[in-house]
């Protein structure tokens, strides 16, 4: 019986540290999401200001 109990109870933090790693897994993602968000915007407002130079021939639109 003892050894059933610890087994559950090695279970028990077997199972609390993959939830915790989880978490930690799941900040990191949307860490990562957000920063890929920032980098495409980056990337459409420099597409946009090249093609508004190209339209407008103004080299000083920054």
């Amino acid at each position: 019986m003892t050894t059933r109990r610890s087994h559950k109870y090695f279970v028990n933090i077997s199972h609390g540290l993959q939830l915790a790693s989880n978490a930690q897994f799941d900040e990191m993602l949307d860490m990562a999401n957000k920063e890929r968000e920032k980098e495409n915007k980056k990337l459409l407002y420099a597409e946009n200001i090249a093609e508004i130079r190209k339209r407008t021939n103004n080299p000083l639109i920054t």
